[in-house]
């Protein structure tokens, strides 16, 4: 786990999910429903945890840290630089000074 300091979060990332739904025409669209808006770090992995998770280098992924957020759902989806990614997998911690880890994955339209 990395040493993350309070500071490094430094960027905004929406936390949500996609709802059916229509639009006036009657055409079945999805919307963003937003859950959270939280304050979030952008992790760098090491070239050991490049190389042992994916065999080489992970073009559309990110790793970012977020404070806990203990009704976070992997369902959700995250949007960030005004792109949106699902969440791969979430590494929680608790505590006072506890951060969830959310590997990422760009999101295909």
């Amino acid at each position: 786990m990395q040493d993350i300091k309070i500071t490094r979060l430094n960027k905004r990332a929406k936390l949500g999910g996609y709802e059916a739904g229509v639009d006036e025409n009657y055409s079945p669209i999805e919307t963003f429903v937003e859950h959270a808006t939280v304050w979030c770090a952008e992790l760098a992995m090491t070239y050991k945890e490049v190389i042992t998770s994916s065999g080489g280098a992970r073009n559309g992924y990110k790793t970012i840290a977020i404070r806990h957020f203990p009704n976070l759902d992997k369902q959700w989806v995250v949007m960030l630089d005004d792109k949106t990614y699902t969440i791969e997998t979430i590494s929680q911690e608790s505590g006072i000074h506890g951060f969830d880890i959310l590997d990422l994955k760009l999101k295909k339209d």
